[in-house]
């Protein structure tokens, strides 16, 4: 699973460094099986490289600031998808598409989990409020003491 996650819509690369067993430097000796070029592998490691656990520290270390350096130098284009993404989010909310309100019966075998997800629901600009009574809507009625969480936000995307 690990590597269809890293390379579906990915932008980066894994790559994958020798291990170290402490403090002190090593000669890593690979069997064949892990040095061919394969088609996960185009780039295979070498076979008796002294290593440490220091170089690990070091790859480590260029990846982060190579990938800050990114950032920073595209930092212009981040904002504009991330402003469009918003306003795209804020068009959905006005067009009503989606699941605009949540109707959670009483009798609920989890009901911790049922008031966690009220609570946060709650949070997100949603107005909650319990009926004890039973109440005929359009094609359905619905059960007494019944929980209705409506978004009154337009960008509450649940």
């Amino acid at each position: 699973m690990f590597w269809v996650a890293n390379g579906h819509n990915s932008i980066g690369r894994f790559y994958e460094t020798y291990t170290s067993r402490g403090a002190d430097c090593h000669t890593v000796r690979l069997p064949e099986r892990q040095t061919s070029v394969e088609w996960f592998r185009p780039n295979p490691p070498l076979n008796g490289v002294r290593w440490c656990i220091r170089n690990n520290i070091n790859y480590q270390q260029s990846g982060i600031l190579i990938a800050l350096n990114y950032m920073a130098r595209n930092g212009h284009r981040y904002l504009d998808q991330f402003y469009r993404k918003s306003v795209r989010a804020v068009e959905r909310g006005r067009a009503k598409d989606g699941p605009n309100a949540y109707h959670i019966p009483a009798n609920q075998a989890r009901p911790v989990e049922a008031a966690n997800l009220v609570n946060m629901l709650a949070s997100r600009d949603s107005r909650c409020g319990t009926r004890t009574a039973p109440s005929r809507r359009a094609a359905w009625t619905s059960p007494p003491a019944i929980t209705s969480c409506v978004s009154t936000s337009l960008t509450a995307r649940w």
